[in-house]
């Protein structure tokens, strides 16, 4: 009967630790949780390996590298219409 007993013991303490574990990486892994990282295209404009999320970022950019953006802004109609929709805060 005391074998019984501890076999039954065991059991419960498996069960009590593994529960726990199953039930954490089930919700670990459900994929309505997860982060979708959203494409860098759609926060702003890719130009030279760099993501511009404003027009006062593109400026600066623009203006350390000897252009303007109203230069850029003509030869690149797109571009400059989806950044200027941005906010510069």
């Amino acid at each position: 009967m005391r074998v019984l007993l501890r076999i039954l013991l065991a059991l419960v303490i498996a069960i009590l630790l593994v529960v726990p574990v199953v039930i954490a990486v089930a919700v670990a892994n459900d994929s309505s949780v997860k982060y979708k990282p959203i494409p860098a295209a759609q926060l702003g404009v890719v130009w030279s390996d760099r993501v511009f999320l404003n027009r006062t970022i593109a400026a600066n950019w623009l203006d350390a590298r000897g252009t303007h953006y109203g230069l850029w802004a003509r030869r690149h109609p797109p571009a400059a219409k989806k950044i200027a929709k941005r906010p510069t805060g």
